[in-house]
């Protein structure tokens, strides 16, 4: 039998927070597709997001990786009240992955709706 063992993240380091508007973040996403830039869209408490986690593929933040420690090199967000399973930028209908029924997603969207005023 196989022991398994729940040990949830301890702390999560985001380097850079960007807030827009609602429509800029539909244009910003408008660019980055134009681009080829792959992305998720996670919405929770009213805030739709966009994460990159930095990968730990060093000693050293495999080690923080390890001993519980998240980074995630940038997050882009907006205010969006209301959950929408896709939002429309510049021609394009993206797709929103509803993160609610995860711990640290909906405790970062909470985050970051506490903290917008200091991103504008």
């Amino acid at each position: 039998m196989v022991e398994i063992v729940y040990e949830p993240a301890k702390q999560l380091v985001i380097m850079e927070v960007t807030q827009y508007s609602l429509q800029e973040f539909k244009e910003i996403l408008g660019a980055i597709i134009k681009a080829g830039q792959p992305f998720v869209l996670n919405w929770a408490e009213g805030v739709v997001f966009i994460r990159i986690p930095l990968p730990p593929t060093t000693k050293d933040l495999i080690k923080e990786f390890l001993a519980g420690k998240i980074y995630w090199s940038n997050v882009t967000f907006a205010l969006m009240p209301k959950y929408q399973p896709t939002l429309k930028a510049t021609g394009y209908e993206i797709p929103i992955i509803n993160a609610t029924p995860n711990t640290v997603m909906r405790e970062v969207a909470r985050w970051l709706k506490e903290h917008a005023d200091e991103f504008k």
